[in-house]
């Protein structure tokens, strides 16, 4: 035989969750500073691999 389950509800009224908002805040983020970071070394990286193929090989955008 199947059990019967009951459900147990409370009657008590639930409290109203507040949510802060703690906004932007002041000055650049640990991520934002690590996002620009890489991406300028990212670049740099770039640049040297371009210029190291126009210095030895004559090719790329540096080359000639």
């Amino acid at each position: 035989m199947a059990s019967k389950r009951s459900s147990r509800v409370s009657k008590e009224p639930v409290a109203a969750v507040e949510v802060v908002d703690e906004g932007a805040g002041k000055g650049m983020t640990f991520e934002m500073g690590l996002v620009i970071t890489t991406t300028i070394l990212l670049l740099f990286a770039v640049f040297l691999v371009m210029k190291a193929l126009g210095n030895d090989y004559g090719v790329g955008p540096f080359g000639g």
